[in-house]
């Protein structure tokens, strides 16, 4: 994976087992919804909220300089700690309302954060981003200099 001249490297985080969620049903706005009453964007947002918390059934790469954070990986485990608390989408960041890209200040330096959509290969884009079954997400974590 290259982004712009840095490389992002899969690394920290990989973790996959099954889904213990009752099928069928998912948190939206506060409470439980049906999946099959989501619109497309809602459920590609449960599936990403899901993904971001845990991080289970995908893949966190981090660039250069976010690896480049300190050698012991402290500042980076607490920047993926504000990752997953994050909760502040806003229409400009998230037009489409699937919470897949966010952005928070960390010492003054913005660090991006984008879920992309992909077969479980890693090969292709996922032809459905709404069925975990056909999706593995890849969060992709940037400092805003870096692009």
């Amino acid at each position: 994976y290259t982004l712009s001249r840095h490389y992002a490297l899969p690394i920290l985080f990989h973790r996959s087992h099954q889904n213990n969620a009752q099928p069928g049903f998912g948190i939206m706005d506060g409470g439980l919804k049906e999946v099959s009453a989501m619109s497309k964007a809602e459920a590609i947002a449960v599936l990403n909220e899901e993904y971001r918390r845990s991080f289970v059934d995908g893949t966190v790469l981090l660039t250069s300089g976010v690896i480049a954070l300190d050698s012991d990986g402290h500042r980076r485990l607490d920047l993926m700690l504000e990752v997953r608390a994050f909760k502040n989408f806003t229409k400009g960041d998230d037009p489409h309302g699937e919470h897949d890209f966010g952005a928070i200040t960390i010492n003054g330096r913005m660090l991006n954060f984008e879920t992309g959509y992909y077969t479980h290969y890693l090969k292709d884009g996922s032809e459905d981003p709404a069925t975990a079954k056909k999706t593995r997400r890849v969060m992709t974590n940037i400092f805003a200099s870096e692009y």
